[in-house]
């Protein structure tokens, strides 16, 4: 049942930066164990989590479309509606909030209000959706660890019967039943592992570090 269909729900976006870090930080702890040098980004590609950032955001969007479709009588919908027009003649709303946030993205998502009536969640999540993958991915690429073990790094789609690009997946090494064999996969797409590309970059007593670029 989503939660906004309960009795007493109350949800606010985040738009403070501060809180949303500290939720952050459980969701990060609750995942995998991996490198600190590591790329946080790894957490939700290789498990299928969406980042919070964007899950909140994709939330109160289709929490504002069930609003929308509700009967005109109806409280919540007066209440949207009075936030729509308030958005319009740009003063605060929930609305504009959303506008900043989409903004302030890694990877921006413009949103002109459109007219109540003609506001369609479904649409916007799609635009977010892009936006997620193609920061998840950029990270990904730009992080030494991760650049080379997951670059155009498929998986098989069942619906369609192919190969594809996916940026959020649950990968089949994490279903390994072996607890040990399952951390040294984890170790190698991460970058996290003890072989010479790796251990070359550490710095160590008697060993100067050796960047990649340097290494033959």
């Amino acid at each position: 049942v989503d939660l906004y269909l309960k009795n007493g729900f109350e949800f606010i976006m985040d738009v403070v930066v501060s809180h949303r870090e500290q939720l952050e930080e459980v969701q990060h702890y609750l995942l995998l164990s991996i490198h600190m040098q590591s790329s946080l980004e790894v957490l939700f590609t290789e498990t299928g989590v969406m980042p919070i950032q964007y899950r909140s955001i994709i939330f109160f969007f289709k929490i504002m479309q069930y609003l929308i479709n509700l009967p005109h009588h109806h409280l919540a919908w007066k209440a949207i509606r009075e936030t729509d027009s308030l958005a319009q003649k740009r003063h605060t709303s929930i609305n504009l909030e959303a506008c900043r946030l989409l903004e302030s993205l890694p990877v921006p998502v413009t949103w002109n209000i459109p007219e109540f009536e003609d506001i369609t969640a479904a649409y916007l999540n799609v635009h977010i959706q892009e936006s997620m993958e193609r920061t998840l991915q950029n990270a990904l690429m730009s992080c030494p660890r991760t650049a080379d073990t997951l670059k155009d790094w498929r998986e098989y789609d069942r619906k369609n019967k192919r190969l594809g690009l996916r940026a959020l997946a649950l990968q089949h090494y994490l279903k390994v039943p072996i607890g040990t064999h399952e951390k040294a996969l984890i170790h190698m797409v991460t970058g996290d592992h003890q072989l010479a590309v790796e251990c070359l970059e550490w710095n160590e007593l008697n060993r100067p570090q050796i960047i990649r670029e340097h290494q033959i």
